[in-house]
């Protein structure tokens, strides 16, 4: 059972990695920095229905001189996105890729909280992250 779980996540992700590559490899986009291509990437990946925006797209509203809060807002009354906010966007992106690195790497979350090392794989354990001091 958890052979097949572990396939159908890992086939999930690639099919969304796939997807991505194929959409992604753009002058404007590779000119974000690395936060904020997160933030485009959540975007387009978080698309629901049957006509989506491009990398491209999602990248020119936000050079338009809007901040990512209002290109959210503008796909939401576009009614390309369900979610509530931009910070739920993200969060469920970041969910979505962290569980598709514990899937590919055979390390889920209670193995990688157990070594020490946190799910963001920054190699923090629980008490760093809190100042390091003791509890």
């Amino acid at each position: 059972m958890r052979r097949v779980m572990i396939g159908a996540i890992l086939t999930l992700v690639l099919m969304s990695v796939g997807a991505w590559a194929q959409t992604s490899g753009t002058e404007a986009f590779a000119q974000l920095p690395p936060v904020e291509q997160k933030i485009a990437r959540a975007l387009f990946e978080a698309q629901t229905g049957p006509t989506r925006l491009t990398p491209d797209q999602i990248v020119d509203m936000k050079k338009g001189g809007e901040g990512w809060g209002k290109v959210f807002k503008q796909m939401k009354e576009q009614r390309l996105l369900t979610e509530k906010n931009l910070g739920q966007v993200v969060s469920n992106f970041e969910r979505q890729h962290s569980a598709a690195r514990g899937a590919t790497t055979g390390r889920g979350r209670d193995e990688s909280a157990a070594s020490g090392a946190s799910a963001g794989g920054n190699g923090m354990g629980r008490g760093a992250s809190h100042g390091g001091g003791k509890r």
